[in-house]
């Protein structure tokens, strides 16, 4: 009587593979075909090998669980071998051991699943993964646990060790992040492998220096990112910045780029990093307090606005203006193809108090232009400034601080010396990171106060006191420097000098059921001096 061979997968996985040459999963899909083809096996080998190299079967990811975040084994491989056993593409399942199967319980429990109510048959090169009894399947559990035991042990170690590097100065972590680069010293490590020292890539730390500043300025993380791209960078894995403006934030508001050392998200600030700083601690605090500002508003991966203005003019029923295009004038001629012009549009519907009105872009741009000049030209720098209090704010935060520094450092001591628990030096401990980062928050927020000086001095440096015969020239020089700003330093310099509002073009008149008038495009903009900085400016007229 002819038997059926049962038809069997392959699956194979290892842990670290850092040089990705899969040699050890190449290992293990040969021993596993080997297996497969002996007299008292006899399965035959179907379909490729589930192969899951360089993977864990031990660290946890968050993932969403209906609707609730829960943390799992994440390992879409695996998964597929289950599904695909489920389906019934084959009746057995080969390993070269049980720990290369499964490391966590709940994954040990999802194949036992599979032989108990599937029929799926199980087999390991080594032996261990046997679970055709209720004796086999309690010893698998056992050696699961042990094996879940033993990730864990090395888990802490590695731990210890990273912290241990950390309050030493290094830095843990593989490839170098975008600004270094890893360099040999000559030495070897008690491994073997070379002894690397990281280094500043000097063009790409000038380029988040600059970055930087155009942050504080201002500028949007997608016009940096675009700017990036056009430059020839790309990001430490590939790929360009463009539509990475998120990995843009994580990196201008890492502490690393401060050389501040980082051991599991706590930044070590009294330890001197190995390797050189591309922006100082100042900095940092500064652009962390711009873009960690809730009420900063983002396109997420949206191109980025059109118009400067965009968003920041209102029509008159009140609602805000976005940039658009339309139809371009015909002339006198109503057979003429025309093309499409910049415009902006009422955003509001009707139903929501608005009118859908439009007009075109050219005469709005050209009027909020010549108010801003004029701002920069008479704008009095002063009394912009920040208060003088400020200076020593900062100072007496900066000394507070230190004090919260010192305090940290005693109580650590004191729990070196037994004197303290680890347990008792807890919530002391979390109250002092809170004061601190309260501190480091507000010393920010007081940096962000020079701002508006800061933008309206880059445009108008040696601009301020000028005769009338130098006035057009100036003028013509401050427009020239304004229009060549990043898009978000003009949006922030239009947002805290001018308000701009576009009057309906289509009127109708009391007494009159449907004359309707027009006004040329020109005489619809109205721009005005908020109040807020209208005490700044010397002649308060907009023509």
């Amino acid at each position: 009587m002819k038997t059926t061979r049962k038809r069997a997968a392959i699956y194979a996985r290892i842990s670290a593979d850092p040089t990705g040459s899969e040699l050890g999963v190449t290992d293990q899909v040969s021993d596993c075909q080997k297996l497969a083809v002996r007299e008292d096996v006899g399965w035959v080998v179907v379909g490729e090998p589930f192969v899951e190299n360089d993977v864990s079967a031990y660290k946890k990811r968050k993932v969403v669980v209906d609707g609730e975040v829960r943390y799992r084994v994440v390992r879409p491989v695996f998964a597929d071998l289950l599904a695909g056993a489920r389906a019934g593409a084959f009746d057995a399942i080969l390993v070269h051991d049980l720990d290369r199967m499964v490391r966590d319980p709940r994954d040990l429990e999802d194949l036992v699943e599979l032989v108990e109510h599937h029929g799926i048959e199980t087999r390991s090169v080594t032996g261990s993964l046997n679970l055709r009894s209720d004796g086999d399947v309690t010893m698998a559990r056992v050696l699961v646990a042990m094996a879940n035991k033993s990730s864990r042990d090395t888990a802490r170690r590695v731990k210890r060790a990273h912290r241990r590097n950390a309050e030493a100065g290094g830095a843990n972590g593989g490839r170098a992040m975008f600004g270094f680069r890893r360099m040999e010293t000559g030495a070897l490590k008690k491994n073997g492998t070379p002894e690397l020292r990281i280094e500043v890539e000097p063009r790409e730390a000038d380029a988040i220096r600059d970055a930087v500043e155009r942050v504080l300025a201002g500028a949007s993380l997608y016009e940096i990112c675009r700017s990036w791209d056009e430059a020839g960078f790309t990001r430490p894995y590939g790929g360009t910045w463009r539509r990475a403006p998120s990995r843009l934030k994580s990196l201008l508001v890492s502490a690393r780029v401060a050389g501040i050392p980082i051991c599991d998200g706590e930044e070590l600030r009294g330890v001197e990093a190995q390797w050189p700083a591309i922006i100082s601690v100042e900095k940092l605090d500064q652009v962390r307090a711009v873009l960690n500002d809730p009420a900063r508003r983002t396109n997420g991966h949206r191109p980025v606005r059109n118009s400067p203005l965009s968003g920041l003019i209102r029509c008159e029923c009140g609602s805000v203006m976005r940039s658009t295009t339309q139809p371009g004038p015909r002339g006198l001629d109503p057979q003429r193809k025309v093309g499409r012009v910049d415009a902006f549009r009422c955003a509001s519907s009707s139903t929501a108090g608005g009118c859908f009105s439009t007009i075109r872009a050219e005469p709005v741009e050209e009027a909020v232009l010549e108010a801003v000049v004029r701002a920069a030209l008479e704008c009095d720098l002063e009394a912009l400034s920040p208060d003088p209090e400020d200076g020593a704010r900062i100072v007496a935060i900066d000394a507070e601080l230190a004090r919260v520094e010192a305090a940290r450092a005693d109580l650590a001591l004191l729990v070196a010396q037994r004197s303290l628990t680890a347990s008792s030096a807890g919530p002391a401990l979390s109250g002092l990171a809170e004061q601190e980062a309260a501190l480091r928050a507000e010393r920010g927020r007081i940096s962000q106060r020079v701002l508006p000086a800061q933008l309206l001095s880059s445009v108008a440096t040696d601009l301020v006191e000028v005769s009338d015969e130098e006035a057009d020239a100036r003028a013509a020089g401050v427009a020239e420097r304004f229009v060549g700003l990043d898009l978000g330093v003009r949006r922030a310099l239009i947002r805290m000098f001018v308000e701009v509002t576009i009057e309906k073009g289509l009127r109708r008149d009391p007494g009159e059921r449907v004359v309707v008038r027009r006004a040329s495009s020109g005489e619809r903009v109205r721009v005005e001096w908020p109040a807020e900085t209208a005490m700044s400016f010397t002649n308060l007229s907009v023509s």
